[in-house]
């Protein structure tokens, strides 16, 4: 409609705003297919990370795992404070023909979410990685850590220019390609100045837990 105020007409025109939500970051959706995984229970204090490599598979640091029983364990898929995608429990663990410190977690069923996958090259000297891992202080949020490549050995392990926290051992580190992120390996130990993590390339690694259970 119009409104004369002095010879001059004002129109007032309707707007209609709509809420549209931001384009989710590969970054952030990454984390719907990472971790928290827990020792016991959804709120124990130690904990580690885990990534989804496969429907039934997800990726780990070996010194993570439980001695007695994996089963006792808990996969909290993109944990954030009271909040997660999905919850899931390791039925078994198997490990790499790939020396170092690396574990893969059968899982009690298959996720929805999607898998991240395996790079078919290792880690190169100088090269950027991002890590993203539930470490300390901030252990309620997936933290990402941007980390140079100072060196690589024979056996696949590599040295990042990062220092990281308990609770991001077993973090993948990601390469950045065109399709996507791809897991080069996991975080195994760090101190105040650098982080070791130890290197996959095996796509066969994901194999051996096999197709998922059925429902009971």
């Amino acid at each position: 409609m119009t409104a004369s105020r002095g010879g001059v007409f004002v129109g007032c025109v309707l707007v209609l705003l709509l809420a549209i939500d931001p384009p989710t970051s590969l970054a952030e959706q990454l984390e719907l297919s990472i971790g928290r995984l827990n020792y016991a229970g959804f709120s124990e204090k130690q904990h580690c990370t885990a990534t989804l490599v496969a429907p039934q598979v997800a990726l780990t640091a070996r010194h993570c795992l439980v001695d007695d029983d994996v089963r006792e364990m808990h996969l909290l898929l993109g944990y954030e404070g009271d909040d997660w995608r999905e919850h899931l429990r390791p039925a078994s663990a198997q490990f790499t023909a790939l020396p170092g410190d690396i574990a893969l977690l059968c899982l009690d069923q298959a996720s929805t979410a999607e898998p991240i996958a395996i790079a078919d090259r290792p880690a190169e000297r100088g090269e950027t990685l991002l890590v993203i891992g539930y470490g300390r202080p901030n252990v309620y949020v997936a933290n990402r850590t941007s980390c140079r490549v100072l060196h690589v050995d024979a056996q696949g392990a590599f040295l990042l220019d990062c220092p990281l926290t308990p609770g991001a051992s077993g973090a993948p580190v990601l390469r950045a390609t065109d399709a996507g992120y791809e897991i080069v390996g996991v975080v195994s130990a760090t101190n105040g100045d650098a982080s070791v993590g130890y290197g996959i390339a095996d796509q066969d690694g994901t194999a051996p837990c096999g197709p998922a259970l059925p429902d009971n």
